[in-house]
């Protein structure tokens, strides 16, 4: 059964109007006056202006949400209907709210459980992409920070490499929506030559049993040489993929880039897209956009091309 609303004005609209016209004036005196030299007079008179503004907005906003509802019901109604679909508050139990304060508590438990599915909506789920096991070792992983040049433009690019079963997996997590300049997946061909020519080039220095490879070479010549030892490693050896961190326009993404090697060069990739992330790169993401990368792992490189 419907409860009545103790706090339901009949002239409720009286009320609303008269505030805001009321309102009204006072905005466009308040433009008048605002970033105009004033002295403290007038500086005085302003605040309070802005004072009174403030006092009948809130008279504007008590009419709508609270004073022209009978019911506590139709309050409640009317608050949710104002920021949820049909669909949403389809099946909501109004009658069990009692009084405003009720009805204001529901409503914003629903906000925030809308929000947080939001956010969960956007957040991966972890697991194996295809069933694969990669990435799932932290201990096994090397990770690295650089920027590069690619077609005149700066490519931010936190890298993790992992080589397992003579596969080596090479995840570009894109650093450009916190940075700024070209995505990974716009550079992502000429980010996967470049390694594939480390590769090639740490192959041949620990041919020739050379242990200074230089600053590149020494960050990855662990995980690169490792590859095939003695055997000159091959593109197919190389699986790229592009973790994508969750963004207001989207979802946090991950996905493989498929690309024929040709002229020693990747080109022409094919997007496999997964459904789930390896926890430790999602971890990983997570810390480079907080900042809190261990420094252990992280080693900052700057690269030009």
């Amino acid at each position: 059964m419907p409860t009545a609303n103790p706090e339901y004005r009949p002239d409720w609209e009286q009320y609303h109007d008269s505030n805001d016209a009321e309102r009204k004036k006072l905005h466009v005196e308040i433009a008048k006056r605002v970033g105009q030299p004033l002295n403290n007079d007038e500086k005085e008179e302003l605040t309070t202006m802005q004072n009174s503004w403030d006092i009948h907005h809130q008279a504007c906003c008590s009419a709508l949400s609270n004073y022209q509802h009978e019911t506590i019901q139709d309050a409640a109604r009317w608050h949710f209907k104002n920021h949820f679909s049909p669909d949403q508050i389809e099946g909501m139990d109004f009658e069990r709210l009692k009084t405003m304060k009720d009805v204001y508590k529901a409503f914003s438990e629903a906000v925030d459980a809308a929000s947080n599915m939001e956010k969960e909506t956007r957040i991966m789920k972890t697991g194996k992409p295809d069933g694969k096991d990669i990435f799932s070792d932290r201990s096994n992983l090397m990770i690295s920070a650089e920027t590069f040049q690619i077609r005149g433009q700066d490519c931010h690019v936190v890298t993790t490499i992992e080589q397992k079963d003579g596969v080596c997996h090479i995840c570009f997590y894109d650093d450009s929506p916190r940075q700024g300049g070209m995505s990974v997946m716009n550079g992502i061909e000429d980010l996967a030559s470049i390694f594939y020519e480390r590769a090639i080039l740490s192959w041949r220095e620990n041919k020739d049993q050379k242990n200074n490879l230089g600053s590149l070479g020494r960050v990855f010549s662990g995980a690169l040489t490792a590859i095939g030892l003695d055997d000159k490693p091959r593109p197919e050896q190389f699986d790229f993929y592009i973790h994508s961190p969750p963004q207001t326009y989207g979802g946090e993404g991950f996905v493989r880039a498929d690309m024929t090697f040709r002229n020693e060069l990747y080109d022409v990739p094919r997007w496999k897209r997964f459904d789930v992330i390896p926890e430790s790169l999602q971890q990983i993401g997570q810390q480079v956009r907080m900042r809190t990368l261990p420094e252990t792992e992280f080693t900052q490189i700057a690269h030009q091309l």
